[in-house]
């Protein structure tokens, strides 16, 4: 993984914003237009923006369980926090649980096999870089998630904005049940029952289904 600064990536959204711009340009998107999925507190937010900034490159805008709010967007969820405190978020994030395992049983319903906790763990193991980066990156939507958000959906709210879509884990734990009313962006939501926070890992079948107009339920 990159270490934080590293190259000048500082983890910031505008960084990945920028990032995004560069992997369009690279695989040639940027002649045609496309769809974006994006999902969560990060993702979600900077495909929000980065959709709302290129309307003209984008088709339609699938947003999962993503903030779109400037409450939960500034919002850190509680198993996080840790990662917010100057004096102990460096020991913090050296047990790999305490970045990955933990947040992701308590975001949504389920508890995590032992053999999918070592997936997800895997990464945070084999790289010391990793708990620091979950530092930066926390630190930023603290600072400047709902900032985003914020111009995320006034632009989504403009007439010449991409098709916007929610899909949203109606056991999130982070955000809550049900997705913020954001009338001016979109009214098409889809609710995906049984799934947390981590829609795409709790139910991909439903979520497969949800994105190809397909009953899921």
């Amino acid at each position: 993984m990159t270490q934080v600064g590293e190259g000048g990536f500082n983890y910031t959204i505008e960084d990945y914003v920028s990032a995004m711009s560069s992997l369009v340009e690279s695989l040639e998107l940027d002649k045609t237009r496309f769809e974006i999925v994006a999902h969560g507190l990060l993702g979600g937010t900077v495909g929000a923006l980065w959709g709302a900034r290129n309307p003209g490159q984008v088709s339609k805008l699938i947003l999962m369980n993503t903030p779109l709010d400037k409450k939960s967007a500034g919002e850190i969820p509680k198993s996080l926090q840790p990662l917010l405190n100057p004096f102990t978020a460096a020991i913090f994030c050296q047990n790999p649980l305490n970045v990955v395992g933990n947040p992701i049983e308590g975001a949504g319903p389920y508890a995590l096999d032992v053999n999918d906790q070592a997936v997800y763990l895997k990464p945070t193991l084999a790289d010391g870089n990793a708990g620091f980066i979950a530092i930066a990156v926390m630190k930023e939507l603290k600072k400047n998630g709902a900032k985003a958000v914020e111009e995320a959906v006034r632009l989504l709210s403009k007439d010449d904005a991409p098709e916007v879509e929610i899909l949203w884990g109606a056991s999130d734990n982070w955000l809550g049940e049900s997705p913020p009313s954001v009338p001016k962006v979109t009214t098409n939501v889809k609710i995906i029952n049984g799934a947390g926070h981590f829609t795409p890992e709790d139910w991909s079948e439903k979520v497969a289904k949800a994105l190809l107009g397909q009953q899921f339920q």
